[in-house]
């Protein structure tokens, strides 16, 4: 869109600078003009500037001051381009506006004492959140761009947003890419819902809760990404909203680091739950603790990542004073800083681990990583078995060893000087002669398994199987609750293609029912099946390789790993198959084993995983119906499903039976858990504002205003500052629509002129005892008073006070000479004894006021109570700017509390009148005063400026 811009001074004609397409944060035109002061278009000195933006029809782009939109002028002796925007930005006077009709316009006196050779006006329409702490606008924007310079820092920076009513789309992007999107929010009503869709707006890109009634607002929220590169300090804000109604708030979040505390010792699972966190660290994350994937930090720069070491750590949000595991976290965190896993020292888990693996199939030379199904969280498997492995050392000089291998057969081992060996025995070896040594380090895996498979501690087979053998081994599984007992696990390893199963081909019976009877003996057949056991269709085979299928000879067979038997035809097809009423099966291919048949089984879900289905038999004869929750005797529950015809593997249930009212109950842990967060929004302040005038200046302002009416504004401070928002309800809720315009405002003690925006946002606030004209030099008028000392009433002193209104007589005054005064009448100027600076009730209440402090020391024989008198120092509300070394002097003007004259130390400044919390650390000036003061936080340091 097109911009509209003009000047002109005192008694000239218009200059107009029309049809200007703008650009993001580059200049659009850079014009010179040259010529004489005061003739055509060249302002004389002490010429009144006027300079609009915008105009009455509405065909260009507004001037947006509440995106930080403004207009300057600078006069200097410097010639410069477009390339110095920067330079003449940093050095011009910024020309407060007021608006009307589509069109801003501000005036300023063009003051060139110096007969510097150049003026230069800059209109800038650069939207940013730079240089303020909230931005504001109302209208419609279609992805409009606010920039905004978020610096060298890293951590976790973004936005708190505000869309009132209409929805409003905001989106952070950083690093060339969008980092946060809020979608539409808003009012859900109806018809917010179908503007935008009529405005074009893609469905998906709509988030406003539903149903669409109008009840909820989810338009205040927050967008958070993690800054995590130095190097890009850049980032823009997007904006999108085609309703015209649409109003918004925006409030930046600088980037952050979150403080929280650790113990900096490399600890192991084992004893991390017993350290102490007392060092200060730093995280980019968005919660009170380091999260996975969160980056830690050894300082709040984020200068130097913390080096974990690849350890465990215990933390904290406060520090530690006494060790204990109760409610702690501890991280895994490795040399990067970077967190790889978070858990706490609590054991959530109800019972010890529950394995749920099948049997596995697999070929030979088969690169497999299997990881072992089960329940329970385990943290740790272990190969449970009677053959391990042995470290030997060789010590200082060889060493024979003798043990027994896994075969019980007796062996010798020579170990050199320093070497080590590693065995596989049964029981621990024996040092025959030398002074070497030995340590186990679990299972031997070739004993167990086949040759080239292993189990890591996580669960996990792996490797190449070498050989064709059909084997099985047994495994527990370890929680924060214990250890499972062992549970076998079958492999079946073949040179592929068909599956293997067990089945007895000696006992084929004719009906279904003599073959679910028998005693089985089993052997291996194979299946070219999907599943584990044949069923309807498939096809038997007396091989791995399908050269020859089994001939059934239309008979009953049974299996193992089932709960039915299979009819195999003359074809080797299983043409019919029945469910048992009991059944028998085994563990391995060379021994039986026959279920149980005292008791009743039952199908059951785990109350871990509602997709696990397990078998659990009842020796008690208790009666349990479908939907009864039981627990077992490893301590896992389980809700009742069926009866079951019984199978391996099988879970006894506890002794006596125990039905529990559900899961949650039997487990011991609430299902549903509500967590509730507290806001808490800033005090709320007032101020008086005279809301019946609007001025065009901040000098008419002053001048000319009555304070009537009392205004709101989050914050502790007498007055808003530069970007508060005022509201005209005690509870905030109602902001002011200023139209831009100047307002006489007061604190009670001294009186501003404050300019505030169609939002609601302060644009400006000027205290009226510096405002000006822009046409004359009169300043806000000097009042001088006859007074006497509260502490020595008696002699006369004169006293000035610069104000738009008179003291009434009678009135408490304390001077910058940091004495008392009572005001006696009103006088001619003169030589001023000392200047007014602040307004009290009475005379104690300026000098001090004296408390009585009562202790009370008790012994084991007597009470003794001794007063003490003590005299308090006045806290005392003062107008300051503040700010850094280089801007103190041109800074916001704030009331701030002290108890004595700033720069003198031993003397304090708060934040609030209550007197509870020191000032920020900056520089200071009394408003009416020339010099500026630095404070570290806790007091004076000595250093000062001349403004």
């Amino acid at each position: 869109m097109m911009t509209k811009q003009s000047f002109e001074y005192t008694g000239s004609n218009v200059y107009d600078i029309d049809n200007v397409v703008i650009s993001n944060n580059n200049i659009a035109i850079f014009d010179q003009l040259t010529g004489v002061g005061g003739v055509d278009y060249m302002p004389y000195n002490g010429s009144t500037v006027t300079i609009k933006a915008g105009d009455t029809t509405g065909s260009y782009q507004e001037l947006s001051p509440t995106l930080n939109n403004k207009l300057y002028y600078y006069v200097s002796d410097v010639l410069y381009g477009p390339e110095d925007k920067d330079i003449i930005k940093a050095d011009s006077i910024e020309i407060p506006v007021i608006y009307s009709s589509g069109e801003f316009t501000g005036t300023f006196v063009f003051s060139n004492p110096n007969d510097f050779p150049y003026l230069y006006l800059f209109w800038d329409y650069n939207d940013t959140i730079d240089g303020s702490t909230n931005i504001s606008y109302i209208g419609t924007t279609d992805e409009r761009i606010i920039n905004w310079t978020i610096g060298a820092g890293i951590g976790v920076s973004g936005i708190n947003y505000n869309s009132i009513d209409a929805p409003t789309r905001f989106q952070v992007k950083w690093n060339g890419s969008i980092v946060a999107d809020s979608g539409y929010v808003g009012l859900n009503s109806l018809s917010n819902y179908n503007d935008l869709i009529a405005a074009g707006v893609s469905p998906d890109d709509i988030k406003l809760v539903f149903p669409y009634d109008g009840l909820v607002n989810n338009g205040n929220g927050a967008l958070r990404f993690k800054k995590n590169d130095v190097s890009i300090d850049t980032a823009e804000i997007i904006v999108s909203s085609p309703i015209p109604a649409s109003t918004w708030i925006i409030n930046k979040v600088d980037p952050f680091l979150t403080m929280f505390y650790a113990d900096t010792t490399d600890g192991t699972l084992s004893n991390v739950c017993s350290q102490c966190p007392t060092t200060t660290l730093w995280h980019d994350g968005f919660n009170l603790t380091p999260q996975f994937g969160d980056i830690i930090y050894s300082d709040i720069s984020g200068s130097s990542r913390y080096n974990g070491n690849d350890s465990y750590h215990m933390i904290d949000i406060v520090t530690c004073t006494i060790p204990s595991p109760i409610d702690k976290l501890y991280v895994l965190v490795d040399q990067d800083g970077v967190v790889n896993l978070i858990d706490t020292c609590n054991c959530p888990e109800t019972a010890v681990p529950i394995i749920t693996q099948g049997d596995i199939y697999i070929t030979v030379n088969e690169d497999i990583s299997i990881p072992m199904s089960s329940l329970g969280n385990p943290t740790s498997f272990t190969l449970v078995g009677t053959c391990y492995n042995y470290s030997l050392s060789g010590g200082s000089k060889s060493t024979l060893f003798s043990y027994l291998d896994c075969n019980s057969n007796t062996r010798y081992v020579t170990v050199s000087t320093n070497q080590e060996v590693t065995i596989c025995a049964s029981v621990a070896p024996t040092i025959v002669n030398g002074d070497g040594s030995f340590i186990v380090s679990g299972q031997c895996n070739e004993f167990s398994l086949a040759q080239g498979l292993s189990l890591d501690s996580n669960g996990v087979l792996f490797g190449s199987a070498l050989e064709i053998k059909n084997f099985s081994f047994d495994i527990t599984a370890t929680n924060c609750f214990g250890t499972s007992d062992p549970y076998t696990i079958n492999v079946f390893v073949s040179e592929g293609g068909l599956i293997p199963f067990s089945v007895d081909i000696e006992q084929y019976k004719e009906t279904s029912l003599d073959c679910c009877s028998i005693t089985p003996t089993f052997s291996i057949l194979y299946s070219d099946g999907s599943n584990n056991v044949p069923t309807l269709r498939n096809r038997v085979y007396k091989d791995q390789n399908a050269e020859e299928y089994f001939n059934g000879g239309n008979f009953w067979y049974f299996i193992d790993k089932s709960d039915y038997v299979i009819k195999i035809d003359n074809d080797g097809y299983v043409v019919d198959y029945s469910v048992c009423a009991g059944s028998t099966t085994t563990t391995s291919t060379t021994s039986t084993t026959t279920i149980p048949v005292v008791g009743s089984y039952y199908y059951a879900v785990s109350c871990l995983d509602n997709t696990t289905i397990g078998i659990l038999l009842d020796i008690t004869s208790s009666v349990i119906s479908s939907g009864d929750v039981v627990k077992t005797q490893d301590g896992n529950c389980w809700e009742i499903d069926s009866t079951s015809p019984g199978g391996f593997p099988y879970f006894y249930m506890e002794n006596p039976v125990v039905i529990y009212a559900d899961c949650s109950t039997c487990t011991g842990t609430t299902t549903t858990t509500t967590s509730t967060t507290t806001t808490t929004l800033p005090p709320i302040s007032s101020f008086s504002m005279d809301d019946s005038t609007q001025f065009s200046s901040d000098y008419s302002a002053c001048v000319s205003g009555v304070a009537a009416s009392t205004y709101y504004f989050f914050g502790s401070y007498s007055m808003p500052i530069i970007g508060d928002f005022v509201y005209s309800d005690a509870l905030c809720t109602n902001r002011f629509d200023g139209e831009f315009f100047w307002y006489y405002s007061t604190d009670g003690l001294y009186d501003y002129a404050i300019q505030i925006a169609n939002t609601g946002q302060v644009l400006h606030l000027n205290p009226c005892s510096v405002v000006t004209t822009t046409t004359t030099t009169t300043t806000i008028p000097t009042f001088y008073y006859d007074a006497q000392l509260c502490s020595s009433p008696g002699p006369t002193y004169l006293l000035a006070h610069q104000n738009s209104s008179e003291l009434t007589i009678g009135s408490i005054v304390r001077c910058d000479d940091g004495v008392c005064y009572e005001i006696l009448a009103t006088t001619t100027p003169g030589t001023q004894d000392a200047n007014i600076l602040f307004l009290f009730d009475n005379c104690s209440s300026c000098t001090g006021t004296t408390t009585t402090t009562t202790t009370t020391t008790t012994t084991t024989t007597t009470t003794t109570t001794t007063t003490t008198t003590t005299t308090t120092k006045p806290i005392y509300g003062s107008l300051m700017n503040f700010g850094s070394s280089t801007d103190v002097c041109s800074s916001p003007v704030v009331t701030f509390y002290i108890d004595g004259p700033i720069g003198v130390p031993g003397n304090n400044i708060y934040d609030s009148i209550f007197a509870t919390d020191l000032a920020p650390a900056n520089f200071y000036k009394l408003a009416t005063g020339s010099i500026a003061y630095e404070w570290d936080g806790i007091e004076w340091t000595g250093t000062s400026k001349n403004c």
